[in-house]
């Protein structure tokens, strides 16, 4: 089940290096078929696929490829390897689901409601379930909704400072929090708190001037309210300025 079509009768498949994909009519396979060459090449080396069942279906929904990688026993441990392909960011994204979700079988379903239209997945303990992107919840557990933007850098050796920030959220969208995070490195900024942090609000959002200063800069946006439908961003804007060569620090 390695393997599963895509629009217009294109061939997906999961090989021992990577995600392979094939356009219709097309027979000669090589390395230039490889999607993932480049991305994520040593994870994907890593994995025993004898200890895994791997199953590939595509989903008309989100324009993409699940990769799911469930163990051959419900009781194996480890991380629970899955992953998802963007079809049209060309993006592969790793997925974590509970063990008992498996999925062990999985089935696109094509009603003739388009709402009705998803790919459902068998689990282990027996229950068949589906995506389903309206669910404020996972089974009354608060879903942590969260996304990295970064990390900016102006250079090798330069450090650069956030001078103001707005964004404009959907109007619909709930309440969305904010946070601004500096380092030396990535690393660094990303395991640091938030230099500056605020809510954004549903709309247009005025802008806020701040003081941020590092090689690495990131944006980050969360929520984790369970009693609000997701949120949705419009765009960013930022003004940055270059603030001098790196200071060193000991």
């Amino acid at each position: 089940d390695a393997w599963a079509h895509g629009p217009n009768r294109s061939l997906y498949f999961f090989g021992t290096n990577g995600l392979y994909y094939l356009s219709p009519n097309e027979f000669n396979v090589s390395q230039t078929n490889r999607l993932s060459v480049g991305r994520m090449d040593r994870e994907f080396a890593s994995i025993d696929l004898a200890s895994f069942d791997v199953k590939l279906i595509y989903d008309y929904f989100l324009y993409g490829l699940h990769i799911f990688m469930s163990p051959n026993q419900p009781q194996f441990g480890g991380v629970k390897r899955h992953y998802f392909y963007d079809e049209r960011s060309q993006a592969l994204w790793p997925m974590e689901y509970p063990a008992v979700v498996g999925p062990t079988s999985t089935v696109y379903f094509p009603n003739e409601d388009p709402q009705r239209r998803r790919v459902l997945m068998g689990g282990f303990d027996g229950h068949v379930r589906y995506f389903d992107a309206n669910a404020t919840s996972d089974d009354g557990t608060a879903i942590d909704s969260y996304v990295w933007i970064g990390p900016f850098q102006v250079g090798p050796v330069t450090e650069s400072k956030v001078m103001r920030i707005a964004a404009v959220l959907d109007a619909q969208s709930p309440n969305v929090n904010w946070g601004i995070y500096v380092g030396d490195t990535a690393e660094e900024a990303k395991s640091s708190t938030p230099v500056v942090s605020g809510e954004w609000k549903s709309g247009r959002n005025l802008w806020k001037h701040v003081r941020a200063r590092g090689q690495n800069i990131y944006v980050k946006l969360s929520n984790n309210t369970s009693t609000v439908l997701p949120w949705s961003l419009e765009n960013i804007t930022a003004t940055l300025a270059v603030a001098g060569r790196v200071r060193e620090r000991n």
